[in-house]
């Protein structure tokens, strides 16, 4: 009999196997900044590849090559291929200079990041001078006025 551990690790490692071997088949390789999908070692067209669904935002594909296979390209570049319930997932427009309008909505939320640091940085510092408040006063009631500052 197998000690409970050993079966854990022994469950643990076939998951992991079972993941590689449903993913076995999907490949995505970047050349000078364009990807370059495989399915089942072939080369996906995505102009043969059928729409199912398209957005402003994306476009999901499924390649001739494996129709179990779902391919969503953004607008932005990011890439998502995924087979059977597990996902291979690119992120990014790689090697893509921002647009203007890119480049503004960017610097807009850098900016209210920026303001939302500080103002979290300050309720924070608040917080802390609060609940050092309320320990002092807690110790101070409990152990007495005088033993409480004799001890810090």
């Amino acid at each position: 009999m197998l000690p409970v551990n050993m079966f854990i690790q022994i469950a643990i490692l076939f998951l992991l196997f079972i993941h590689q071997a449903a993913m076995a088949g999907i490949s995505i390789i970047q050349r000078n900044g364009v990807p370059d999908i495989y399915v089942n070692n072939k080369k996906v067209d995505l102009s043969k590849a059928n729409i199912i669904e398209e957005t402003p935002e994306y476009k999901v594909y499924v390649p001739d090559e494996d129709p179990e296979v779902r391919i969503i390209i953004s607008k932005n570049g990011g890439l998502m291929v995924t087979d059977h319930g597990t996902s291979q997932i690119m992120v990014g427009s790689v090697n893509r200079e921002m647009t203007p309008e890119e480049k503004a909505k960017f610097d807009q939320a850098m900016k209210k990041l920026d303001r939302n640091m500080k103002q979290l940085e300050e309720r924070l510092g608040n917080l802390g001078s609060q609940i050092n408040r309320q320990v002092e006063q807690s110790l101070t009631n409990v152990l007495g006025p005088k033993f409480y500052k004799n001890f810090f």
